[in-house]
C-alpha cells in the first residue's frame, strides 16, 4: 500500500459557527463537492466518548480513462473537537482515507484547513490522488463562493 497527505485551505468571509454548521451536514457536501451526487445519512448520534457522529452513504460519479462511473461509499464523520470534523472512508479496492478538518476564527472571517490521509494500493495511487486534489480544491472554492453569497 501506498500512502500520502495532502492538504487545502481556505478563507471564507463568513462567521467560523457558520462555516462549520454548514460542513458538518452531510447533505450540503453534495452543494459544493464536484464528484458528489447523492448523500444519504444513515445515522447519527454520540459514540462511546461523547463525540457526535453521522455515518452517511455518498455516491460520486467519477470518469476513468473519460468512462463515467459511480462509485458508493460509506462514511463516518466524527465532531472531533468544538471546530474540527474527522471524516473517514474505505473503498473497493483498498482505499482508506481520512480528512481532518479544522475551523479556525480570523479577523476576516474563517480559515478552514484540510489535512487528508490517503492510502491506496500502489498501482492507483496516482489516480486517487489527483482526484482528491482536485476534487477537494474545488470543494473549497465552491464552499468559499456558496458561503460568502449566503452571509
Amino acid at each position: 500500500m501506498a500512502t500520502t497527505t495532502i492538504s487545502h485551505a481556505v478563507t471564507i468571509q463568513a462567521p467560523v459557527t457558520a462555516v462549520f454548521d454548514f460542513w458538518k451536514v452531510p447533505a450540503n457536501h453534495a452543494k459544493i463537492h464536484p464528484l458528489i451526487v447523492n448523500i444519504e445519512e444513515i445515522k447519527s448520534g454520540k459514540d462511546e466518548d461523547g463525540q457526535l457522529y453521522t455515518i452517511f452513504e455518498v455516491t460520486d460519479r467519477i470518469k476513468l480513462l473519460g468512462i463515467p462511473y459511480t462509485v458508493n461509499y460509506t462514511t463516518l464523520m466524527v465532531q472531533s473537537g468544538p471546530t474540527q470534523l474527522t471524516f473517514t472512508t474505505s473503498q473497493a479496492p483498498g482505499i482508506r482515507i481520512k480528512n481532518v478538518m479544522t475551523f479556525f476564527p480570523q479577523a476576516d472571517g474563517t480559515l478552514v484547513e484540510e489535512k487528508y490521509y490517503l492510502e491506496a494500493p500502489g498501482w492507483l495511487m496516482g489516480y486517487v490522488k489527483r482526484q482528491a486534489e482536485q476534487s477537494h480544491g474545488r470543494m473549497m472554492e465552491n464552499a468559499r463562493v456558496l458561503l460568502e453569497r449566503d452571509v
